[in-house]
């Protein structure tokens, strides 16, 4: 009985005399659960979104990063024919929860393009 009651007060000395090491180790744990969570989730969101908009009854290819020479006019084609529209989410600078999402969203509407056409139009 007498150990642990010598290990708890180390272990309150050690925590009175290191506040902010332990609040940062904390904080930074919290901070680095929070964006592994952020990223996990990013890519269900992604897939439920492009779920709802397929039953609306949109078809939209989420973009990312700088347009590459003849995408325009791919994406015009797209519009045209099949009703697909485009939206840019971002240009040079792009995070790792905004690719995860980006891609299921458009794993999805591919998958739903194929079945709606009976062929993969891209």
């Amino acid at each position: 009985m007498q150990i642990r009651h010598k290990l708890k007060l180390r272990l309150q000395t050690f925590a009175r005399s290191h506040r902010f090491l332990i609040t940062f180790l904390l904080l930074a744990s919290t901070a680095i659960a929070a964006e592994v969570a952020w990223s996990l989730s990013a890519a269900e969101c992604g897939k439920l979104a492009a779920q709802l908009d397929i039953r609306l009854g949109h078809y939209t290819l989420m973009l990312y990063g700088l347009p590459t020479s003849g995408q325009p006019e791919h994406l015009r084609t797209l519009h045209d024919r099949y009703g697909v529209d485009s939206k840019r989410l971002a240009y040079c600078t792009v995070s790792r929860p905004l690719i995860n999402c980006a891609d299921s969203y458009n794993a999805v509407v591919f998958a739903a393009l194929r079945r709606k056409f009976n062929r993969d139009i891209f």
